[in-house]
């Protein structure tokens, strides 16, 4: 059972670590969907087989070899640090989407020229910016 777990994590960690390679990586690629539901699974996996050890095989978690127990230690700790480089890669990766949004609507605007006056109640102009017309391609 212990196998299994650490075969679980050791997947997970792999999975993580290629997805951290292709967000750092400048060009786009195709299977983001893919990592993401292959991630899913195998966190559910992970969730499931923790809950199931520590349901029915107290025992066996106390009664594990020190090489065991420092194999899964190892393997949690990459497993830890893969995320944390994941978690800052996405970070970056919706960083740099969301400034790219604000160009684009910003350059938009330019050149629509949706600049609006009205006046005020006591007699003073009031100039905003209407937003510009931006959809977005959910196939990129």
């Amino acid at each position: 059972m212990v196998a299994r777990l650490l075969d679980i994590v050791a997947s997970l960690v792999h999975i993580i670590e290629h997805e951290t390679d292709k967000l750092r990586s400048a060009s786009p690629y195709a299977d983001r969907a893919e990592i993401a539901v292959a991630k899913a699974r195998l966190v559910a996996q992970l969730e499931l087989r923790v809950i199931e050890m520590r349901r029915d095989d107290d025992a066996e978690l106390k009664g594990l070899s020190t090489d065991l127990r420092r194999d899964l230690a190892e393997q949690f700790e990459r497993l830890a640090e893969a995320a944390s480089a994941n978690g800052e890669a996405l970070r970056r990766q919706i960083e740099l989407s969301t400034e790219m949004m604000a160009a684009v609507a910003t350059e938009a605007q330019r050149l629509l020229g949706t600049r609006a006056s009205s006046y005020g109640p006591f007699g003073e102009i009031w100039k905003h910016d209407a937003p510009a017309p931006i959809s977005l391609n959910a196939s990129l």
